[in-house]
């Protein structure tokens, strides 16, 4: 019947931590074959104007991370992997230990 695209969890990063940058170009290209369904989600879609590179945060999270007199507590998302290896590279810089919580959900 046609293209149907499910994205899963994404980022349009200018900067991404890992250097590899969004495929925009491949992006357009499906959009020129025509494309029957575009399943995407994403947080603070209704809030105008664009989310920061993860790296962003990097320099703030350290200055926590070595002022902290105690434990640092981090959340966020489980996909957010950028996110997740920016906080295990803040902890092996600063010398501290880190632990994962999470639950499994479904299945």
């Amino acid at each position: 019947m046609g293209v149907i695209i499910h994205t899963g969890d994404y980022k349009m990063d200018p900067t991404p931590p890992d250097n590899k940058p969004f495929d925009l170009h491949a992006f357009a290209r499906y959009g020129q074959e025509g494309v029957l369904a575009l399943f995407s989600d994403s947080t603070n879609v209704e809030r105008p104007g664009y989310t920061p590179s993860d790296r962003a945060v990097t320099s703030r999270l350290e200055e926590l991370f070595r002022s902290a007199p105690r434990k640092v507590l981090l959340s966020c998302f489980a996909s957010s992997i950028h996110r997740i290896q920016i906080a295990v590279d803040i902890a092996a810089s600063t010398g501290r230990k880190i632990a994962f919580v999470g639950a499994q959900h479904g299945g």
